[in-house]
């Protein structure tokens, strides 16, 4: 089948090498964007007024439009969408004939509080002009929260069906891009953008000219220029600016020369109106300056103002005294302004997240593309940040866990793999038992993370506590749970003060939800809480949903990673799962270890062990719409053990419903306090299992949009870029551990390999776990 089509009808120039643009060409180029890299071929359209300057875009460009000609553009090819990126400027009467197509409107800003400016009209006829207009929609993105609520309140009150005009919200993204960011003997501030009657106030670029020629080592420079209906009131600006000796004008410079020249500038100045418009509207500008390091100078009213605030890439103002104060701030400490260049990539990655943007988009068109039968390509990995070697990270991460084991796939290698793609990462070492897997530049690391009881190496650990560190913590490890005493017992002796020694000393307490975190504050009785940071677990699901069956399960499966959760309960949901197989002639698929007497219970069993960690994952995806999985948890014991399960995760329901298997799971904290959808959670009584089984295995397959829902939420791409990659930064070393001084406390074990392999294959493992303890300070 031929990819879909879409005709773009831009609301300004689009940027290129020769054309300058703004910030609604922007907004227009990413949706075009978005629209190929879901695997559709895009055309597109501009103003007139923009008709010669499009030619090296790499779209397919068909000239340029106009409130009359739009039929006449959407005749050069067969489409199957159309989207206008300015509510303004829809054809209604175009689109009332064509209602075979898709008719799509991106609203990128309150378009009809700028067209009274432009075209005479009261704002009642502007609004009552484009709500009209805007009749034989289909389709409808907004940039932001905010917009959504401003236009459906508009387009509510005009009488559009709300549940009809309700659309998905669309993050303004753009890549990262590559630069070094430096800051010269002058710092360089800059104002970007045009002059327009809603967005300028000539107060405060006067007051900042003003500071800037007070500063002996500051300077202006504007780029930009009016709009034809305001060029007199511009020219009278541009008269008064020539005035002051540090301030330059350059007008609108063609695209390639505006980034070569923001290249070596040191500060954007967002010097808005304190307007309605301005208040809800998203500053492409301002975006634009994030992907590419450059602080700015923002009111606090602003839409963008409490996210500058929140991630300080640059700095906020009320009034004309705060503007004057943090400019001279910023012409006196150069320091502070390569911090807020650092912080940059945080707020990109949380907010202009590319990621996020596909993921919408998908949706938005989702009911269309599966109505039509057609297959639009996933989002695919956020675009490879190109930037300069000191603006990227560099992790080690001290793990006392081997290779393959699930805790170390899921907490540690899944996590810098998905950065390192991304390309917000130079490079990352996993340092364990003395040997270190380096991957990409990690001569020095910058952030050092320490997975549960890390390291019990003297050395090394006085190496991590000499700076900032994480800790990562996934279980409630200092709770004595009655189904796994003898297990609790050894790690008390082997781990249990150097564990907590880290939860005292680590700066940033990585945890899988906040329950945990107030849990070991409890147990502990130290600070937990206040430094801890939330890090869902998180999996690299496949591209395509799973193909899921129908009819009854035809097996049941139950996952433990190492003890089956279960003490009082135990007989109860055992006698009811065991009966259930044998009452339906079910094989059950036993994944970890468990017990004798559970294994016992059920007549027919396939016990697949502690296999490996994405083995699993791989049968998972096997299984799905053919079985169904219990996810049992203790929920009658005493309060210890009833702590150690309240600390689990939820990783059960990222793993079952991720791969589409129904479930049914203990109603118990970890699966009663999540965001993930189930349809099967339960008291421990026979009776209730026995309900809840029958009813999944009637149904073992998921709905997909379930399915679906949980993939977005839980994507190790997503959980990477919006709640590790701030962690990591936030944990950043005020000085880098350098990669030698970690290999040249591990040569002594580089030298003496043969005894850890006569010591593995010669005895016996019992006896090693007892020895293991009082050898592993000499040999790690």
């Amino acid at each position: 089948m031929n990819s879909p089509r879409a005709l773009v009808f831009c609301s300004d120039g689009i940027p290129g090498d020769d054309a300058s643009t703004s910030g609604g060409g922007l907004r227009s180029f990413q949706i075009m964007q978005l629209l190929r890299n879901l695997g559709i071929q895009v055309s597109f359209a501009t103003p007139e007024i923009h008709k010669s300057k499009v030619e090296r875009i790499g779209f397919n460009f068909l000239g340029a439009y106009n409130l009359e000609n739009q039929e006449e553009i959407l005749a050069k090819g067969d489409f199957s969408m159309v989207w206008w990126c300015n509510p303004g400027t829809v054809d209604s009467a175009l689109c009332k004939k064509n209602s075979s197509l898709l008719r799509c409107v991106d609203f990128h800003g309150p378009t009809n509080l700028e067209t009274v400016f432009i075209t005479g009209e009261s704002l009642e006829q502007a609004s009552v002009r484009i709500a009209g207009n805007l009749k034989y929609i289909d389709v409808r993105t907004f940039v932001s929260e905010i917009q959504r609520s401003y236009w459906m309140g508009l387009l509510s009150g005009a009488g559009h069906d709300p549940t009809q005009a309700f659309g998905r919200v669309i993050n303004l993204s753009m890549p990262l891009v590559d630069r070094r960011y430096e800051v010269g003997d002058t710092v360089r501030f800059v104002f970007v953008g045009g002059w327009h009657p809603w967005l300028l106030d000539e107060e405060m670029l006067f007051h900042a000219a003003t500071t800037i020629e007070g500063e002996q080592n500051a300077e202006l420079h504007f780029l930009g220029g009016a709009h034809s209906f305001c060029e007199q009131r511009y020219e009278d600006l541009a008269k008064r600016l020539n005035d002051f000796e540090s301030v330059t004008l350059h007008g609108f410079l063609p695209h390639q020369e505006y980034i070569e020249f923001m290249q070596d500038s040191s500060c954007a100045l967002d010097l808005f109106s304190d307007s309605y418009e301005r208040r809800i509207a998203i500053s492409t500008r301002t975006v634009e300056f994030v992907t590419r390091g450059i602080p700015m100078l923002h009111p606090s009213w602003s839409e963008l103002g409490g996210m500058i605030k929140e991630t300080r890439c640059g700095w906020i103002y009320s009034d004309l005294k705060e503007l004057g104060e943090s400019i001279r701030y910023i012409a006196r400490n150069s320091s502070a302004l390569r911090q807020a260049s650092d912080s940059s990539i945080l707020t990109h990655s949380k907010y202009f997240n590319s990621e996020n943007a596909k993921a919408s988009m998908q949706e938005a068109l989702r009911p269309w593309s599966e109505n039509n039968k057609i297959f639009l390509s996933a989002p695919i990995v956020a675009p490879r940040i190109r930037r300069g070697s000191c603006d990227r990270l560099s992790v080690l991460w001290v793990t006392f866990i081997p290779e393959g084991q699930a805790l170390r796939c899921l907490r540690v290698e899944a996590i810098l793999m998905s950065l390192y793609e991304t390309g917000v990462l130079n490079g990352f070492g996993i340092l364990s038992g003395g040997n270190i897997k380096l991957v990409g530049e990690t001569e020095f690391f910058d952030v050092v993370c320490v997975q549960r009881e890390g390291t019990n190496h003297g050395k090394l650990r006085e190496l991590i506590f000499k700076d900032r560190f994480v800790l990562d913590i996934d279980d409630l490890l200092f709770a004595k749970a009655s189904y796994r005493l003898q297990g609790f017992d050894r790690w008390m002796d082997t781990h249990y003060d150097e564990t907590l020694e880290l939860v005292k000393r680590c700066s940033i307490l990585s945890v899988t939800s906040s329950r945990l975190a107030e849990l070991l504050e409890s147990v502990l009785q130290c600070d937990c809480v206040s430094k801890c940071r939330t890090t869902p677990n998180g999996l690299l699901f496949p591209r395509s949903l799973p193909n899921l069956g129908s009819g009854s399960a035809q097996a049941m499966v139950w996952t433990s990673s190492d003890f089956a959760a279960l003490d009082q309960s135990k007989e109860v949901v055992l006698e009811a799962c065991a009966s259930f197989c044998r009452d339906k002639s079910l094989p059950v698929y036993l994944f970890g270890q468990f017990s004798k007497e559970l294994l016992k219970e059920f007549s027919s069993i396939r016990a697949f062990g502690m296999i490996d960690f994405y083995h699993h994952k791989q049968m998972l995806d096997r299984f799905g719409g053919r079985v169904f999985g219990v996810a049992p948890l203790e929920t009658n014991a005493d309060q210890s053990t009833l702590d150690f399960i309240a600390g689990k995760s939820d990783l059960k329901m990222v793993e079952y419903g991720g791969y589409g298997i129904e479930t049914v799971y203990s109603a118990s904290p970890p699966y009663l306090e999540t965001d993930l959808m189930n349809r099967h959670i339960v008291s421990n009584t026979c009776d209730e299992w026995r309900i809840a089984l029958q009813s999944a295995y009637e149904r073992p397959a998921i709905p997909r949009n379930t399915v679906r829902e949980i993939r977005e939420k839980r994507d190790i791409s997503r959980i990477s870029l919006e709640c590790w990659l701030p962690l990591l930064v936030e944990a950043r070393r005020e000085k880098p551990l350098e990669l030698k001084e970690v290999q040249n406390l591990f040569d002594f074990h580089a030298k003496q390999p043969l005894i850890k392999r006569v010591w593995t294959r010669c005895v016996p493992r019992p006896a090693r776990r007892l020895l293991d303890p009082v050898l592993q300070p000499f040999f790690g």
